[in-house]
C-alpha cells in the first residue's frame, strides 16, 4: 500500500494509506489518516487511490488559507491534482509536508529501529497460527485452507489412533506445553529393549531358577513398558488432537472475522457508489428535463409546422410571345424570333416550386412536397429534374403510362397572357389516394390544390385533410368546374383571381368592392375565408367569420417581363407564411412582395424568388 512519509521531525513515523478513498484531516473520528497542524481542518482532503495503485488524486474540501493543499509547492485546485511517487504533498501550510511512496522507505534516523525477528522455525505451531491468521496480508482463503487440513488431519488421527506414531516435533510440542505434574514416559530404543534382555552373564551361567525368575521380570518390565507406551502414545494423540481442534475453531473465528471486515468494506464501497450514482442520477435528471423541454418545443411546433403539401398539375409550358391572338381561321407570327421555348410548368409545379424556393435548403421546420402525375416521355424526366432542382420532395409523385401535361402560354405585349392547357397524365390519377399521400395530407401544414387535376382527387384531399384539421387552399384557377357543395365549407381558404371569382358567382368582379361583395356570395353558399388576388389592384381578404376585410396594395416594380406563374407564386409565398404561424397580413405582403419579384423575370420556374430575396425586398420598401 502507499505510504505518506513525513518530512518534519515532529511526525516520527510513516502514514500507511489503507483504503482507496483516504480521508486526511485532524479529525481522529473521522478521518483514516490523522495530521496535525495549524491549518489542518477537521475534514481537510480526500486521497483516491487508482485502481492499480499507481498514482492518486488529491482533492481539497477547501481552497481558503486554513484549508489549503500543495503539491511540490504548487497549490492544488478546488477540482484535485493528481499525485505520484516521490511528489511532496502538504497540508495546511508547505511546512507540514510528505512524500508520497508507493511503497514504504528505509526507516530514517529518526524512527526506531526493527526488532529481530524469530525465524518461523522458533515460534510455536499455535503462535504461529495466530500471527498468521491476524496479519493483514492473510486472506480469508488462506484461512479457510488451513482449516480444511486441521480437519482432515483431525480426522486421521481420531481414525486410528494405534496406527499412528506422533512425531518428534508433534512430542516435543506437547512435552512443553504439558500441564505441571503430569509425567509423560517416552517409549524405550530397541537398544535398550536389548540392553534388558542381556545378562552380564551368559545364558550358560544363568541356573534354572535364576532364568525363570529374570523371564518373568523381563516379561513384566516389557508388559509394564507396552502399557506406558501404549498410554504415552494415547496421551500424544490426545493432546494433537485438542490442539488441532483449537487450531479449527481459531481458524473459524478468524475466518467469520475476516468475513464480517470482507463485508463492511463491501458496505463502504457501495455507500460510496450510491454517492456517485446520486450524484450521476442528479446529472441524468436535468440532462433528461431540459431534452424534455426541447422534445415538448419541438412537438409543439411539428404540431403545426410540418411541410407544405402541394397536389395538383405539372406541364411543360411552351411559351409564345405575340401581339394578339389570332381569331378563327387567322394565323399570326410570333413577335419574336426566339419565342416558343419550353418551360417547366403547371400551377401545382409552379406552386410547389415558388414553396421550395421561399422555404431553402436550411429552413428548420418546413419543407415542401408535390404529389403529381409525371408523363412517360422526355417532358416527364425533364420536368422532375426542373422540380428537385428547386428543392421540392418529390417522393409522392406517380407515372402514369402517357404523356406529360402540356400549356401552351400566349403572352402579350404588356405581359399579361392567355392560356391552353392539355391534360395528358394529370389527368390519369389513381381512383383512390395512395396510403403514402393520405398519411402525407393528415400530416401537414398546409395543403394546396388546384382545378388541372380531377374534381375527384381535390375533393377526397379536402375530405382526408378535414379529418385532422389540417388547413386547405384550393386555387380555383384551371378547369371550369364547380367546387361540390359538400366540400366547400371543409376549405380554409377559397382563393380565385378577379375573373374566377365572377365565373363562379356569375357577377361582374371590376374592382375591390366587386370582389368583396362576390366573396360575401360564396360565403352564403358555405365557403369559408375568401382570398381574391386583383392584378393591379392588389389582393383583398374576406375572413368567413365576419371579422374585418383585409387589402394588400401591389409593390411598385421597374418593369413587367412576364406575369406567368404570378398568381402561382402568389399562393405558393401566402401557404408558407401561414405554416410559420404569421398574421394572415404578414401571409398578404410576403405574397405580394414574392409575385411582384416574379413578374421583373422570364417562365415559371426560372421567375421564382428565394426567401432571402423577399426578405430584402419587403426591407427595401418599408416592411
Amino acid at each position: 500500500m502507499p505510504f505518506l512519509r513525513p518530512l518534519q521531525e515532529s511526525v516520527a513515523s510513516s502514514l500507511e494509506l489503507r483504503s482507496s478513498k483516504t480521508l486526511i484531516g485532524s479529525g481522529a473520528a473521522a478521518c483514516d489518516v490523522v495530521i496535525a497542524g495549524e491549518n489542518v481542518l477537521e475534514l481537510h482532503a480526500l486521497l483516491n487511490l487508482t485502481a492499480e495503485n499507481t498514482s492518486a488524486k488529491l482533492v481539497p474540501f477547501s481552497t481558503a488559507s486554513a484549508g489549503v493543499c500543495y503539491v511540490n509547492d504548487n497549490v492544488v485546485p478546488r477540482d484535485g491534482a493528481v499525485v505520484v511517487h516521490g511528489d511532496r504533498v502538504a497540508f495546511g501550510d508547505t511546512h507540514n509536508a510528505f512524500l508520497f511512496e508507493l511503497t514504504p522507505s528505509p526507516p530514517t534516523a529518526s524512527e526506531s529501529p526493527m526488532k529481530p525477528q524469530r525465524s518461523n522455525a522458533m515460534v510455536n505451531p499455535m503462535q504461529r497460527f495466530n500471527s498468521g491468521v491476524g496479519s493483514a496480508n492473510t486472506t480469508s482463503n488462506d484461512v479457510s485452507n488451513s482449516s480444511r487440513s486441521f480437519r482432515k488431519a483431525l480426522d486421521v488421527l481420531r481414525g486410528d489412533r494405534k496406527a499412528t506414531t506422533p512425531n518428534a516435533s508433534v512430542a516435543a510440542s506437547i512435552q512443553h506445553n504439558r500441564p505441571k505434574g503430569t509425567r509423560i514416559i517416552t517409549p524405550p530404543s530397541a537398544a535398550a529393549l536389548s540392553s534388558i534382555t542381556s545378562s552380564p552373564k551368559s545364558k550358560g551361567q544363568l541356573t534354572g531358577s535364576n532364568h525363570r525368575t529374570r523371564s518373568h521380570s523381563i516379561r513384566t518390565t516389557m508388559a509394564r513398558i507396552e502399557g506406558q507406551h501404549d498410554q504415552t502414545h494415547s496421551f500424544l494423540l490426545d493432546e494433537h488432537a485438542r490442539q488441532l481442534q483449537e487450531l479449527v475453531t481459531l481458524a473459524e473465528k478468524k475466518d467469520q472475522e475476516l468475513q464480517q471486515v470482507k463485508r463492511q468494506q463491501q458496505a463502504d464501497s457501495l455507500k460510496s457508489q450510491i454517492a456517485e450514482t446520486n450524484d450521476q442520477l442528479e446529472l441524468l435528471l436535468q440532462n433528461a428535463e431540459s431534452d424534455v423541454k426541447a422534445a415538448r418545443s419541438r412537438a409543439s411546433m411539428a404540431s403545426t409546422q410540418r411541410h407544405v403539401l402541394v397536389i395538383g398539375s405539372v406541364n411543360a409550358d411552351i411559351v409564345v410571345e405575340i401581339d394578339r391572338l389570332p381569331v378563327r381561321g387567322e394565323t399570326v407570327a410570333a413577335n419574336k424570333p426566339d419565342t416558343g421555348k419550353f418551360f417547366p410548368g403547371g400551377k401545382g409545379a409552379n406552386q410547389a416550386a415558388a414553396a421550395a424556393r421561399l422555404i431553402g435548403s436550411q429552413h428548420p421546420t418546413l419543407r415542401a412536397k408535390f404529389a403529381c402525375q409525371f408523363g412517360n416521355d422526355t417532358h416527364g424526366g425533364t420536368l422532375r429534374d426542373a422540380l428537385q432542382g428547386a428543392g421540392v420532395d418529390m417522393t409522392l409523385a406517380g407515372h402514369p403510362d402517357c404523356p406529360s401535361g402540356q400549356a401552351f402560354v400566349f403572352v402579350y405585349p404588356d405581359g399579361d397572357n392567355s392560356i391552353v392547357i392539355v391534360g395528358g397524365a394529370n389527368a390519369a390519377w389513381p381512383q383512390e389516394l395512395p396510403a403514402a399521400l393520405t398519411g402525407a395530407i393528415q400530416a401537414a401544414a398546409i395543403v394546396l390544390v388546384q382545378c388541372e387535376i380531377p374534381e375527384r382527387i381535390n375533393a377526397l384531399v379536402v375530405k382526408t385533410a378535414a379529418k385532422t384539421k389540417v388547413p386547405v387552399l384550393w386555387d380555383t384557377g384551371g378547369d371550369d368546374c364547380p367546387i361540390p357543395a359538400d366540400v366547400l365549407p371543409l376549405v380554409t381558404f377559397l382563393c380565385p383571381n378577379e375573373t374566377e371569382l365572377a365565373r363562379l358567382t356569375k357577377r361582374e368582379v371590376n374592382n375591390t368592392d366587386d370582389a368583396i361583395a362576390a366573396a360575401r356570395f360564396l360565403q352564403s353558399q358555405g365557403a369559408n375565408n375568401v382570398l381574391v388576388t386583383l392584378g393591379l389592384d392588389g389582393s383583398v381578404f374576406v375572413p368567413g367569420d365576419g371579422s374585418e376585410v383585409l387589402h394588400q396594395r401591389c409593390f411598385q416594380v421597374d418593369s413587367v417581363v412576364d406575369t406567368t406563374g404570378a398568381g402561382d407564386c402568389y399562393r405558393g409565398a401566402f401557404a408558407v407564411a401561414f405554416a410559420e404561424g404569421r398574421e394572415v397580413q404578414d401571409c398578404m405582403a410576403r405574397a405580394t412582395a414574392a409575385s411582384a419579384l416574379c413578374i421583373q423575370r422570364a417562365g415559371a420556374l426560372p421567375s421564382l424568388p428565394s426567401g432571402e430575396e423577399v426578405e430584402a425586398f419587403l426591407k427595401a420598401n418599408g416592411l
